[in-house]
């Protein structure tokens, strides 16, 4: 843990002023109150947010911070920037959602800190410049949007600030990571307030992986030191309403009633401690219950009004999850889980013959192809099987799937994903026109319709245009609507998984999460991304995901048109003639 000032041991030879200025080249805090920095229109000051001193202070590598909203943290992460690239000359980096923002960001944020301090303002050549800002020793400190790769290129640093990095473009986020390969620093800040579990600061190699550090406090009235949380501080003491909760902040031990303003004061004598101390990368989570500023059951502003109007909306109640505890909240239809997917388990067999038409969902992977056989019956779909296509001997992958799956049925669609292998995909396109359809699935906001199939030519693969987020969004809706079944033994289908109750059907749906992220036209719009990291990976990371997309190209194939099947001497005789068109 950082060192307070009244700890330093006294040594003879420095004055008072020559110790000060050393703490300043080490800890931001004090340099920040020396050059007298202004700070959101206040005094630099810490008094109610002692929190931030260890964060300041903390020489870590790697930092990551899931957090309540206003808390400070962003003044920050600001003064431990401007530290870092005026006294220790390191290139910075500093990560906004979207390049839109960047300006007003600069404008309203950074500007007056360096502005405020003349010492401050003079290490500076120019500080008017809205994308960067450089130091008369050449350092510089760059502002970007991760919407835009470009902003990303040729941008060397020693450290990067990832400010709401679960708001920010996942495709990019490698390109920003890159910037640090020339750097012995290397140092990475992410802050955020969450969105759903398993993404952004809470993938699997982000905070959870972490040694968790919690912000404990004494209770003003018996001094036994917690955690404030709303589990046991709060939700035991709650009303009926939020004017009837203005005492449900209690000690978890004496039971008292905890203030406001006792909150703000306890944490003059908080301290850090690690849940996970084993952990190597440094992690912090902070709630709005630790905030000097921010009521609890205030009628219109405290914390308290989203979780009662979140009894009656789940929009409601997420923000008062991510906002207010810093703490990740998955709404219907925000990710596949268990409990939805074993709801949709019914009590059939897998391996029936189905009445009419069979629908494939084809997904491909290095070896093996994903596979999924569906039946519907009105706007219902049940699962028949789900089956890895691999080659066997000197058959290839796409042989089997020919052999085996297509030519057993004599009604069937299929919509089978047309990369990487996309000759061999095409080719059982051009054999099976109207019926076997190349998918391409991107985000396509121009396009009105969630698939746009081709007209069907002979001699020609039928190809279909997916609007990736309206496809997935369909798929987790027919789950949520009770339209999909699934069998009853589900849990066992995939790929083995002996660490989990379930295997790779189910592990490989949940990997997906749907998220807010700016596009390239500086908007936050929906998307489907992959939430989880291996461990190892710099960035957000590739879990399997295989079958959720088996399991959307099979959707797409129960909305097109269900084939006429000819006989082999009508195909001949079409075939003379032309083709149906």
């Amino acid at each position: 843990m950082a060192t307070t000032e009244h700890e330093i041991p006294a040594f003879e030879g420095i004055s008072r002023a020559e110790a000060e200025a050393i703490q300043a080249l080490a800890w931001p805090d004090k340099w920040a109150a020396q050059h007298r920095l202004i700070v959101d229109a206040h005094p630099f000051d810490l008094r109610g947010r002692e929190y931030e001193r260890d964060i300041l202070r903390d020489e870590s590598k790697s930092i990551i911070m899931p957090k309540g909203a206003q808390l400070g943290l962003t003044t920050t992460f600001l003064a431990k920037t401007i530290h870092a690239v005026t006294v220790r000359l390191w290139k910075a980096l500093y990560l906004l959602p979207l390049k839109a923002g960047t300006n007003d960001f600069v404008q309203s944020r950074i500007d007056p800190v360096l502005e405020s301090s003349p010492s401050v303002k003079s290490r500076f050549g120019k500080t008017d410049n809205r994308g960067q800002k450089v130091t008369i020793e050449g350092v510089a400190w760059k502002i970007r949007g991760t919407n835009i790769e470009t902003e990303l290129r040729e941008t060397p640093a020693d450290f990067i600030v990832f400010d709401e990095r679960d708001k920010m473009n996942e495709d990019n986020i490698p390109h920003a990571l890159a910037r640090l390969d020339g750097s012995l620093i290397a140092r990475t800040y992410e802050l955020s307030t969450p969105t759903v579990e398993g993404f952004g600061v809470y993938r699997d190699n982000g905070f959870p992986a972490s040694d968790q550090m919690q912000w404990w406090i004494p209770c003003p009235h018996c001094g036994s030191k917690q955690v404030l949380s709303f589990e046991e501080n709060i939700q035991p003491y709650l009303g009926e309403t939020v004017s009837d909760s203005k005492d449900s902040c209690r000690c978890q031990h004496c039971h008292k009633p905890i203030t406001d303003s006792e909150r703000a004061a306890a944490n003059a004598d908080g301290q850090w401690v690690p849940l996970e101390p084993q952990n190597e990368i440094r992690g912090y989570h902070l709630t709005q219950l630790n905030s000097p500023t921010k009521t609890l059951a205030d009628a219109q502003l405290g914390m308290l009004v989203n979780y009662f109007e979140g009894q009656r909306d789940s929009k409601k109640l997420k923000e008062f999850f991510n906002l207010a505890l810093g703490l990740p909240y998955s709404s219907p239809g925000d990710k596949f889980t268990t409990e939805l997917m074993d709801k949709a388990r019914g009590p059939y067999e897998r391996g029936f013959i189905p009445m009419g038409a069979v629908y494939l969902g084809i997904d491909q992977g290095q070896e093996v192809l994903h596979v999924t056989l569906w039946s519907v019956n009105k706007d219902r779909r049940r699962l028949l099987d789900a089956r890895l296509i691999q080659a066997d001997g000197a058959k290839s992958k796409w042989a089997v799937l020919d052999e085996e799956v297509l030519q057993r049925y004599s009604r069937w669609v299929a919509v089978c994903d047309a990369h990487p292998d996309k000759e061999d995909c095409e080719a059982l396109a051009k054999k099976y026109p109207g019926r076997f359809w190349m998918g391409f699935e991107k985000d396509r906001p121009e396009q009105p319709a969630t698939a746009n199939f081709s007209t069907p030519k002979w001699g020609e693969s039928g190809r279909v245009l997916i609007d990736r987020t309206m496809a997935f969004d369909s798929l987790i809706k027919n789950y949520l609507d009770n339209k999909t079944e699934l069998p009853r033994d589900a849990r066992e289908l995939g790929e083995r998984m002996p660490k989990l109750s379930y295997n790779g059907f189910y592990a490989q749906h949940l990997a997906m999460v749907r998220v807010e992220q700016p596009d390239l036209q500086n908007r936050m719009v929906a998307r489907w991304v992959n939430g989880n990291a291996e461990p190892g990976k710099k960035a957000q990371g590739k879990k399997p995901d295989h079958w959720h997309h088996s399991d959307m190209f099979g959707l797409i194939a129960t909305m097109s048109d269900t084939p006429m099947v000819f006989s082999g001497s009508e195909r001949n005789l079409l075939a003379a003639a032309g083709g149906l068109i």
